[in-house]
């Protein structure tokens, strides 16, 4: 059950394509909106210094205030839940953060791309250091052209959970259960394995090529079993599931290139894909090296993810 949905926003129409997927989770949840603004005071230099303009910023603040209060008339005619709004001034991440605590935030719906505060969202920091901090865990969704449409619903009813057969990966499944379960969700569950491939396989030659084809043959007899060891795992994960009814595919992919591999996937008949990173190291310990990291960045529908301590 979902009842507080944080969206962060800088004023701009790249980030209020934010807002189509926070409404489509409202209706369902019938949960509040809450708006976040990241309000950068105003000093202006003069004479090699930085000289605080209250006048200039009570001006730029006015601005804020009115483009939210305008959002939140546009949004309250397509939701008739609660919306509200705040302005704080302060580090971007700092004030997400301590809005998400406040507002005791389920989810932080955010875009990928946006101008301002969270500019070069997703090759800056902002985005790693909300990863790697936020209590909350965050639904990214990359802008379309032109005008967000605040009317209609975001599909989410089909999720892709990748999963690597380790509990860090696993605790992702608690975030995708709370918010696909409002949707009647199928669920595939991905496990992508790297090739089994020997250091080194003999050349096939004179005396070397009997040695060379019992290579090859045991190789593919332990890719077999890895790829069946997989397919045991996802089904494990989804008996608990499938004994309620849900459905719940599983898939065992094998490629050099896991991240690939998930982006494949997501390509087809998929609206979500959900990731788990670790709090230490942000983007870099997900499955396999920076793996959520090039999912979140290629992606082309919204992304779950959310930080593990562990």
């Amino acid at each position: 059950m979902l009842r507080t949905i944080l969206v962060p926003l800088d004023g701009s129409r790249f980030g209020e394509h934010a807002l189509p997927l926070a409404i489509t989770l409202a209706r369902k949840s019938k949960a509040r909106i809450h708006l976040v603004h990241s309000h950068q005071r105003l000093d202006s230099p003069y004479a090699e210094m930085m000289v605080f303009d209250s006048t200039l910023d009570d001006q730029v603040r006015g601005h804020e205030l009115a483009y939210l209060d305008a959002t939140v008339k546009r949004i309250k005619q397509n939701y008739a839940g609660q919306v509200t709004y705040t302005i704080e001034e302060g580090h971007t991440v700092t004030v997400i953060g301590h809005q998400a605590a406040e507002t005791h935030a389920d989810v932080i719906v955010l875009t990928t791309h946006a101008r301002g505060p969270l500019a070069r969202f997703w090759l800056g920091s902002v985005t790693d250091e909300l990863i790697r901090t936020s209590e909350a865990p965050l639904f990214l969704t990359h802008p379309l052209d032109g005008e967000a449409d605040f009317s209609k619903d975001v599909p989410l009813g089909r999720w892709l959970v990748p999963l690597d057969g380790t509990e860090h990966a696993e605790h992702i499944l608690p975030d995708v259960f709370k918010v696909a379960d409002l949707f009647q969700p199928a669920f595939t569950f991905l496990r992508v394995l790297r090739p089994v491939t020997p250091m080194m396989i003999p050349a096939a030659v004179g005396g070397f090529a009997p040695l060379a084809e019992d290579v090859i043959l045991r190789v593919e007899t332990i890719q077999k079993d890895v790829e069946k060891d997989a397919t045991a795992y996802l089904d494990r994960m989804a008996a608990p599931l499938r004994a309620k009814g849900q459905t719940v595919h599983t898939t065992v992919a094998v490629d050099e290139y896991p991240g690939e591999a998930i982006l494949n996937r997501a390509r087809h008949d998929i609206d979500v894909v959900s990731l788990a990173t670790h709090g230490r190291h942000g983007l870099t310990r997900m499955l396999l090296g920076s793996i959520a990291e090039n999912v979140i960045r290629g992606c082309a529908v919204p992304v779950l993810v959310h930080r593990h301590n562990g």
